[in-house]
């Protein structure tokens, strides 16, 4: 069973309720919803908020291991694609995603520095039988375009994203 993750808690500090405002007039995890409808991956989407989760994991403390560790307690599945909330996440690289699952696959973006560095994306983790970490030995990064990323944890983030969406979309 393919499982999408969406973690959603209203508990963002540097942008309040993140998650719930809206983005180009629509709620910012709906973009990750829909994006895991479009890609047609998945058996079952759960939107992970703050009704649904134990107290512990709204907090400023959990990880997404954590999140995901609890959603499988209740919703077992054999793969697992945590989707941010991101309204750049696009539904055509979450299915190029599976294909690439050995134990897990991440996004990341190459940096313009020299030497160019790696990093992650923060768009979405597929896992292989999930063991409590999003990075197991033989995780593979999917290569994205950073004109087409942007982590939002700033309103300068967010401009920037709206941005990008609007050269996108």
């Amino acid at each position: 069973m393919n499982l999408a993750i969406i973690p959603a808690r209203k508990g963002s500090k540097r942008i309040p309720n993140k998650n719930y405002k809206l983005f180009m007039g629509r709620p910012l995890y709906r973009y990750a919803v829909d994006a895991a409808n479009g890609s047609g991956m998945f058996d079952e989407i759960h939107v992970s908020n703050d009704e649904n989760r134990s107290a512990k994991n709204c907090g400023d403390n959990a990880t997404l291991a954590d999140v995901i560790t609890e959603v499988l307690e209740t919703i077992p599945a054999d793969n697992v694609c945590c989707i941010l909330p991101n309204p750049l996440v696009r539904w055509q690289d979450i299915r190029l995603g599976l294909p690439m699952l050995h134990t897990a696959v991440f996004t990341m973006i190459q940096t313009s520095h020299a030497p160019p560095i790696f990093q992650d994306a923060g768009q979405f983790y597929w896992v292989k039988d999930f063991q409590g970490t999003l990075f197991p030995p033989g995780a593979r990064g999917m290569l994205l375009k950073e004109s087409e990323c942007q982590d939002i944890n700033t309103e300068k983030d967010w401009m920037e994203a709206e941005a990008k969406y609007a050269q996108m979309y």
